[in-house]
């Protein structure tokens, strides 16, 4: 898995399969799209999940979406930003891969371009909360740190981001395994249940 679905997804999958399946060996790889593409062609990993388009077109891989991730600016509280803009000054700008998100236009003036690309979720998400960094992340990956009030979205006065589709990529002539469908499905409950607030209005 990409390490953005994987902050999202893997832990909760991986509970449920290996608290009721407990004879099913788990062999997990968390890396960039850049890493996961030449193995599944090579068939070395059954498959990878990632956001759509990081990877090139091909007609031997079958693409499945397991969901919807909302984009977020991610940053520390008591970021500038969350008081209003601030035309004057540029902030450095996180991404966790080569082939992240795009930063929106109303932004780019205030972002030091080029980013810096850090595959680690657990630094990014110090590196966020200790200095005046922009995250470009999906929400649904920070939960925990959004909800404890360490990292915050940027609210909407700010440009909007683009919602991105979560794919499960896998070889075409190869049949999935019962345990990559079982893990798909598990993949969609949980996406169901980070999209539905904990108040339980969508």
């Amino acid at each position: 898995m990409a390490p953005m679905p994987a902050r999202a997804l893997l832990a909760d999958a991986l509970v449920s399969q290996i608290g009721q399946k407990a004879e099913l060996t788990h062999d997990v790889i968390v890396r960039n799209v850049e890493a996961l593409w030449p193995m599944l062609i090579a068939g070395e990993i059954e498959f990878f999940v990632s956001a759509e388009g990081q990877i090139p077109a091909s007609p031997s891989v079958r693409g499945e979406c397991v969901g919807t991730f909302p984009q977020g600016l991610i940053v520390r509280a008591g970021h500038p930003l969350l008081r209003g803009p601030a035309t004057d000054r540029e902030f450095p700008l996180l991404v966790s891969s080569k082939t992240g998100s795009r930063l929106p236009e109303g932004l780019s003036t205030s972002v030091r371009m080029p980013p810096h690309i850090i595959e680690h979720f657990e630094t990014l998400v110090e590196v966020t909360a200790a200095t005046d960094a922009i995250w470009i992340c999906s929400p649904f990956a920070l939960k925990n740190e959004i909800a404890s009030g360490i990292l915050q979205d940027l609210p909407a006065g700010h440009p909007p981001m683009q919602e991105m589709r979560i794919m499960m990529y896998s070889l075409d002539r190869r049949t999935q395994s019962p345990a990559a469908r079982d893990l798909k499905d598990l993949f969609r409950a949980r996406i169901t249940r980070l999209t539905v607030p904990d108040d339980g209005e969508p």
